[in-house]
């Protein structure tokens, strides 16, 4: 007797057709959508603007034959190649005695003389310099070039780098380089650039990172912080090898921790070679610093070099603080603090900070959430108090882009003003009195922006989740000089790769409205029924759709995974950035909420909504914090998700890092009864609860989430006796999630998890770079 499939089980029961799904083809379809087979596809859609003056910038421009270097005059509104490409490729090919295909040339790190004389660039470990017009190359000379892991002074003569724990400076024109400081070390070292997140993976890799330094403007001083991790207990991860394998340690506090990263801070006067430390105690890291942090995020020079505005952060964020510091002397002068019950963002999204100085009386302008909203105030810098509010009203704004030198005008980005997405950024202009406010980008989408040097012109791409990027040149007051480029997505489109399709629904009260994206297999059939699947990051520092532009591998590969035979969401939910405050800190102080609520709330109003979908086959998946939200959504609510793959997540923030937990957890405090205030947010203690199909994943290698997280809730799951799947990556750090290999394990759990079908044996999943 032949065995009916599952799916065909499935057909019976609910009297719906189901799609042909999780076959070989679909798993063919799949790969040519998936990370860099689908952005090789698209041209056009990349203008990253390198300024050479106030009026013109050159761009990289990806096109079908290859890349091609554009420059730009604005004021000339003129477009023209800055080299040629195929003479440029001749003559590197004599020089470097192999052949250069042109329309395979890439050229790593590019520098453009201003006067356009010559170009710089990278390949391998070799740097060339090639003269222009004449495309004459030769070898560089490596003295003038700025390195990977050096921070050029703004006067162009020095570059600052750490060696040991120590800072260095070295003359761009040649000659003796000089150590300012003495004494760093490893674990108590001068402007240490030390994240949390990678050190074993920079460690194995020989990356070396640049110091967080802050130049001033005339090149005359540095400002370094010290990083004392003496204490600091540390954590351990095995790299396998045959016979005996290597045992990796390196300092990692937890939440709770009694020590952590401490911090003070130096100016170095290089004349003198004479290192003041700055009058301040040390203090307890913040997370700004340890994120994606810059010396530029928390230090802001006065214009004529004398003193310098500085933000530090109590441990769990709760308070900052801004002084005044007399770079000669160390002297500091409170200027204001900024405290909150939850905690304290200097931006929209973690590992940034709006903040900027204003005009000749160095007023600044501060980002704030004072009234519940992100906003600028103007901030006199002798007493501290609110000379007026700059914007006001219920959005929030995102980034200072520029301000002009009299100090009267802001330009500004902002969310959410002019209804629709509220995650999408416009630029506007208003007076520093706050009057005048002007939107100057009105097409509907997200604007990323780059002013030039003069603050003239400004290059504007402008995106959104279902219409791709549109790059145009405008001046200050907004006006479209000229169109720049134009994402072209038809080779894509003509293997029937569809654009998504935002939604909204309701959260978990009914009434806040959240928003979201939804992916069909390109052979979707509105006829079938096809399981509905989630893919959850929940913040709290950006939702799985980050600024909502044009992505075609974004969402955890969505649309690569729908065409399996899957509906796939993504929602940012309570709990996501970029909004008001109260819904930013919807559930601070229990992150084990995740936002799960909305989402579970979401896919009901979608099933109501449209006939294909399963609301009866609900799967979620996602890495990292995703990896955490996902495991806690099957096990909170495992009725509704019948199957879960999870990556890489911090199942439990009393093991994960002390800036994170304590940011969003608060400070780790135990009961008097008994228990702790992190105990609502761990996963292993729902074990018992799950029914559904769990996938576990981790790097042994991961460094940023230790993989002891996985390894509890593992034990967690024997001890409640649940069968679950696991793939364990041995050399995998935190980026495991897009290796080929764990790519297709996780679509084979998924597709016999919710489609009950065999997926193809072993299929070997193939990507292409999409650069």
């Amino acid at each position: 007797m032949r065995r009916c499939s599952a799916l065909a089980v499935v057909a019976a029961l609910f009297g719906t057709p189901l799609a042909a799904q999780g076959t070989r083809a679909d798993y063919l379809r799949a790969e040519r959508f998936h990370a860099g087979n689908a952005t090789s596809l698209i041209t056009h859609d990349q203008v990253v603007p390198h300024w050479l003056d106030g009026n013109r910038f050159w761009y990289e421009d990806r096109t079908e034959s290859g890349h091609r270097w554009l420059l730009i005059d604005a004021a000339l509104d003129s477009e023209r190649a800055v080299f040629d490409r195929d003479r440029l490729a001749a003559a590197l090919s004599v020089a470097a005695d192999t052949a250069v295909d042109p329309v395979t040339l890439r050229l790593p790190r590019l520098e453009v003389a201003g006067d356009l004389s010559w170009i710089r660039f990278q390949r391998g470990k070799a740097w060339w310099r090639c003269a222009l017009p004449a495309h004459t190359c030769a070898a560089a000379d490596t003295t003038a070039v700025v390195m990977s892991h050096e921070v050029r002074s703004p006067d162009g003569a020095w570059a600052a780098y750490e060696d040991g724990g120590n800072l260095w400076i070295r003359p761009l024109a040649g000659g003796e380089r000089r150590q300012l400081t003495q004494g760093g070390t490893g674990d108590y070292g001068f402007a240490v650039n030390r994240d949390v997140t990678s050190q074993i993976t920079a460690k194995r890799f020989k990356v070396r990172r640049p110091p967080i330094v802050a130049w001033s403007p005339d090149s005359k001083r540095i400002v370094i912080h010290r990083v004392d991790e003496r204490g600091v207990l540390p954590l351990g991860l095995i790299e396998a090898k045959q016979g005996r394998p290597t045992i990796h340690t390196f300092p990692y506090a937890l939440a709770g921790d009694s020590v952590v990263p401490r911090l003070d801070y130096h100016v170095i006067e290089l004349a003198s070679g004479a290192v003041t430390a700055v009058d301040l105690p040390a203090h307890d890291a913040d997370m700004l610093l340890f994120a994606s942090d810059t010396a530029n995020q928390r230090i802001r020079w006065s214009r004529d070099s004398r003193h310098f505005f500085l933000v530090y952060g109590d441990r769990a964020d709760k308070r900052y603080r801004v002084v005044d510091v007399d770079a000669a002397t160390g002297r500091t002068r409170e200027v204001l603090a900024e405290a909150r019950a939850t905690q304290v963002d200097l931006h929209p999204f973690i590992g940034q900070a709006a903040w900027k100085l204003l005009g000749p009386n160095d007023d600044l302008v501060w980002f704030s959430e004072r009234d519940g909203w992100a906003h600028f105030y103007r901030i006199d810098p002798a007493s501290g108090a609110v000379r007026n509010r700059i914007t006001a009203g219920a959005w929030a704004v995102s980034d200072v882009e520029w301000v002009d030198s009299a100090g009267t005008t802001v330009y500004f980005t902002g969310r959410g003003r002019e209804g629709g997405d509220p995650i999408h950024r416009r630029l506007y202009r208003v007076g520093a009195d706050g009057s005048g406010l002007a939107l100057l980008t009105p097409e509907a989408g997200d604007h990323q922006v780059s002013f030039s040097p003069s603050g003239r012109y400004f290059v504007d791409t402008y995106s959104a989740l279902d219409a791709p990027p549109v790059t145009v040149l405008r001046d200050r007051t907004g006006r479209v000089i000229r169109e720049v480029a134009r994402a072209d997505l038809s080779r894509l489109e003509a293997l029937g790769w569809p654009l998504p399709t935002p939604f909204t629904v309701t959260g978990r009260d009914g009434l806040t409205p959240v928003y979201g994206a939804l992916y069909r297999p390109s052979n979707f059939d509105s006829t079938k029924s096809y399981p509905i699947l989630d893919y959850i990051y929940p913040g709290p520092q950006i939702g799985p759709l980050g600024v909502h532009g044009f992505s075609a591998v974004g969402a955890g590969g969505a649309q690569a995974t729908a065409e399996l035979g899957f509906i796939v969401i993504a929602i940012d939910a309570f709990g996501t950035p970029g909004r008001s405050k109260a819904f930013h800190d919807a559930y601070y102080g229990n992150m084990g909420d995740n936002g799960i609520a909305d989402h579970v709330a979401a896919i009901r109003q979608l099933a109501a909504r449209h006939p294909w979908i399963d609301g009866e086959r609900v799967g979620i998946f996602g890495h990292s914090g995703g990896g955490f939200s996902s495991a806690r959504a099957i096990l909170m609510y495992p009725d509704f998700f019948k199957a879960a793959a999870s990556s890489a997540g911090n199942f439990d923030q009393r093991g994960y890092t002390f800036l994170w937990g304590e940011k969003y957890q608060g400070l780790l405090e135990q009961k008097p009864g008994g228990g702790d205030n992190y105990a609502n947010q761990d996963v292993q203690s729902l074990a018992k609860n799950l029914k559904g199909k769990l996938m576990l994943a981790y790097g042994a290698l991961d460094d940023n989430v230790p993989p002891n997280l996985t390894l509890v809730l593992i034990d967690a799951l024997i001890k409640a006796n649940k069968s679950f799947d696991l793939v364990v990556m041995p050399y995998g750090n935190h980026g495991f999630v897009i290796e080929p290999y764990f790519v297709r394990r996780r679509w084979d759990f998924l597709v016999r998890s919710l489609l009950g079908v065999e997926p193809p044996a072993d299929f070997e999943l193939t990507v292409v770079s999409g650069q």
